[in-house]
């Protein structure tokens, strides 16, 4: 039998994922999956309360990769719809793609290098 993990806290990695890019990605999301974008929203507004007064470049979450892979699922679908669109925007493309791979930045370390280890309860 495992032991239930805790929730990881990737404040201290090197991906790169902003406040401006946090609220970016919310702004999007309320097009295309509300409740998502609600639950993103909630994390940050949990995590500016446990941090206090946050500095402008830095807030560290605790998400689960199922949210992570939810939120890289919808803004792929938007940037889909945008390069499929009759007249796509190249600052509305450079913005999706820029949150697509910070995203994926932070879903590639989360599966790379995080170590999780196994606790065996006898």
């Amino acid at each position: 039998m495992m032991a239930m993990q805790p929730a990881l806290d990737y404040s201290a990695t090197r991906v790169a994922l902003t406040p401006i890019n946090l609220r970016e990605t919310y702004i999007l999301l309320m097009q295309s999956s509300p409740v998502l974008a609600k639950r993103l929203q909630n994390e940050i507004q949990v995590q500016r309360r446990r941090q206090g007064a946050v500095a402008e470049d830095y807030l560290g979450l605790n998400l689960n990769i199922e949210t992570i892979g939810q939120i890289i699922v919808e803004l792929t679908k938007l940037g889909e719809q945008v390069l499929h669109s009759t007249n796509p925007r190249a600052l509305e493309r450079a913005l999706l793609k820029e949150l697509i791979e910070c995203w994926l930045s932070l879903a590639e370390w989360m599966l790379t290098d995080v170590e999780i280890t196994d606790t065996v309860v006898h």
